[in-house]
């Protein structure tokens, strides 16, 4: 698979068997050669876990135009994914230069395993590759939000020694816990504060540990569960969702003001269904609308119950519409992200890649797609077995 990459572009990131990263290279049609290149993205791919397949089944960082051409690999990882060290979850730092990500790789670089998965730092070429056991090993509970970066580059927030939320400096020095139990913590836009769930609910934290504040009200004994808050980009209003473990086990996506108050749960992701415990739900660049996965009928009539595909709607919850158009059973796609400019959404999917309304029996890749649903295509390069885990694979577009 990785001899069908070709031409050279900007690239993306992602973790695989071969793990990808990928690269916007902008929408279809001419293009103003005095314009910048599109900005790359990130994709954080799982282990293919059939031999035939893939024979190297460590998982790797890599990058990747979104065009799927120019693959690199920023690790190295070789062999048996049981007995061989892996690289996962990576996240670009805000200025693109540097790469946080996840391993189990022994400390010395060495292709071994150390005793636990850790966070570590790289540069966005692959060199200068750092482990950051400071605040002990990563919570692998909570692959796919386990890191965020300050916005202005500084300081990492990671989810680590049993879901204990620590903040460091990017170098991992001074670690200190801000929070715990709690997961998926993200940094507000003006990094003073920290977002996460904890006990069911959606939390705010001060960013030095101080004023923990708990802004929704789910029981903690009952069947419904907060996680995976994210900030809007002006930093006033938190989105999640709310899911269900009883029943059809489906999510509902809410929307609250960042101290809590106006809750809203939109009815046009009832529907809503993943086994995502990361970013399931992602705000535009520009703060206006709203990416979520969902089973409703592409009328939003009511579960479709087929197939999976992705939705845009208004932040305030109206005029919900289809992006993707499956119907085929089986048919589903995953982790919807924004590219920094708005105007295209990348995804993993195992639709056929020829465009078919079916299901590939045997592959997953990552598409992207215009942000008005056009465009659909696949990067068949980033084509990998089905022993992929969507617990793995938010795409994040490079800054």
């Amino acid at each position: 698979m990785i001899d069908s990459f070709c031409r050279r572009q900007t690239g993306i990131i992602f973790a695989s068997a071969f793990a990808l990263l990928l690269t916007a290279c902008g929408g279809g049609g001419s293009q103003n050669s005095h314009l910048p290149p599109p900005a790359p993205a990130v994709i954080a791919l799982p282990t293919n876990t059939d031999a035939a397949d893939n024979a190297n089944l460590a998982n790797n960082i890599w990058t990747i135009n979104a065009d799927g051409s120019s693959p690199r690999g920023l690790t190295n990882y070789q062999g048996d994914a049981d007995v061989t060290a892996q690289a996962l979850e990576p996240f670009w730092s805000p200025d693109g230069s540097r790469i946080a990500y996840v391993s189990d790789g022994a400390f010395d670089g060495s292709n071994t395993l150390a005793n636990y998965y850790y966070f570590w730092v790289m540069n966005a070429d692959g060199s200068g590759k750092t482990p950051l056991p400071n605040v002990g090993p990563a919570d692998y509970t909570v692959v796919g939000n386990s890191a965020d970066w300050s916005h202005d580059g500084t300081k990492l927030a990671v989810t680590a020694n049993q879901l204990g939320i620590y903040t460091m400096n990017a170098d991992g020095s001074s670690p200190n816990l801000v929070f715990s139990p709690g997961l998926g913590a993200v940094w507000s836009p003006d990094d003073t504060k920290l977002a996460f769930a904890s006990a069911n609910n959606i939390w705010t934290v001060h960013a030095d540990g101080t004023s923990a504040t708990q802004l929704t009200s789910i029981s903690t004994t009952g069947a419904l569960v907060a996680n995976a808050p994210v900030w809007s980009p002006d930093g006033t209003r938190l989105a999640f969702n709310v899911s269900n473990l009883s029943g059809s086990g489906g999510f509902t996506i809410q929307v609250m003001n960042a101290d809590g108050s106006n809750l809203k749960s939109y009815n046009g992701s009832t529907y809503f269904r993943s086994n995502m415990i990361g970013r399931v739900v992602n705000w535009s660049p520009d703060g206006s609308k709203l990416t979520f996965n969902s089973t409703a009928a592409l009328n939003g009539g009511g579960p479709d119950g087929n197939a999976l595909n992705i939705w845009v709607m208004n932040a305030d919850g109206t005029s919900a519409k289809p992006l993707t158009q499956y119907t085929a059973n089986g048919v589903a796609v995953y982790v919807p992200a924004w590219s920094a400019d708005g105007k295209k959404i990348a995804f993993l999917s195992n639709a056929a890649l020829d465009g078919s309304n079916a299901p590939s029996l045997s592959t997953w890749c990552v598409w992207t797609v215009n942000a008005d649903g056009s465009s659909s295509t696949p990067l068949s390069a980033t084509a990998n077995g089905s022993g992929w885990n969507t617990y793995w694979l938010q795409p994040s577009w490079k800054p």
